[in-house]
């Protein structure tokens, strides 16, 4: 049990920051879109 246990919580670190680290990436495309939107409609206006 404790075998099988170890990996786990070492494995749980690793999927927390690899989520956390998608939802950083995906909230800089968000911005990164949004600021790009701006300065098109800008540009054309």
């Amino acid at each position: 049990m404790q075998v099988n246990a170890r990996p786990l919580q070492d494995h749980v670190p690793d999927t927390t920051g690899g989520l956390s680290a998608l939802g950083i990436a995906s909230m800089g495309l968000v911005f990164f879109r949004r600021w790009i939107g701006r300065r098109a409609t800008a540009a054309t206006a």
